[in-house]
């Protein structure tokens, strides 16, 4: 999957307090902001200098999880994953990063590493934080089929399959096809009508009696109309009963 990311905003400040005594430095990393309507956030990373430490730096990665990779993984963003050096002698180095454009039913935060270093260039030490997550929900609907039911039918080659579909999402689904498939041959589609977030309806078809212990598998949005928040739930699979 791959993201596009805006790099909103980055600033950078410094002070010239004195340096602080090795025991008391410190560096630290925190989602500044998250904002669910944007779809955007932001990160800050704030360290302080220490003894002969000269120059401070700071790298920030994007890192993401949802529901099909539920470890965070990097992701790649403009100017991240790049280090940011404050100016020599610097004794206290800040910087903000914010992203736009997030991709929805995700979770987002900052890795920050930071780097200080000294007389020759060495580094003295290193350290990283994590940010807090910002979570920007799935604002799409989800339709999934959630039970298939068999009756006799009209005939007694004939069998009523009905199947009850949620729109477990959080949006409106439009009207939507659902395919049926009976003993391995697809049989009917039906035509479901528009559900709100949280609305079931149950479609009922007349196809041909199927053989026990075969596959019954029905589709929702069979012809992928629906832009929904996980096109993974949309078959349901059961096996004929000996009726």
């Amino acid at each position: 999957m791959r993201f596009l990311l805006l790099v909103l905003i980055f600033a950078a400040s410094a002070t010239a307090a004195l340096a602080a005594p090795v025991a008391d430095r410190k560096s630290s990393a925190r989602l500044l902001a998250c904002d669910t309507e944007a779809r955007a956030a932001s990160f800050k990373g704030d360290m302080k200098a220490f003894g002969r430490a000269l120059n401070l730096s700071m790298r920030f990665t994007l890192k993401v999880r949802d529901l099909a990779n539920p470890v965070f993984r990097r992701v790649e963003a403009p100017s991240f994953d790049e280090w940011l050096p404050a100016e020599q002698g610097t004794k206290r180095f800040v910087f903000e990063k914010a992203v736009e454009n997030l991709p929805p039913g995700a979770d987002y935060r900052a890795v920050v590493r930071f780097r200080w270093r000294g007389p020759k260039d060495k580094i003295l030490a290193r350290a990283t934080d994590v940010t807090r997550a910002c979570r920007q929900p799935d604002t799409r609907a989800d339709l999934e089929p959630t039970r298939i039911s068999v009756s006799g039918g009209s005939r007694d080659e004939t069998r009523f399959y009905s199947v009850r579909v949620v729109n477990s999402g959080l949006a409106d689904a439009p009207a939507f096809a659902t395919r049926l498939d009976v003993s391995g041959a697809a049989v009917e589609e039906s035509t479901g009508e528009p559900l709100a977030p949280g609305e079931a309806d149950t479609l009922l078809f007349e196809a041909p009696r199927c053989a026990p212990g075969s596959q019954i598998t029905a589709t929702v949005d069979a012809g992928a109309t629906v832009d929904e928040a996980d096109e993974a739930d949309n078959v349901l699979t059961m096996e004929c009963p000996n009726s």
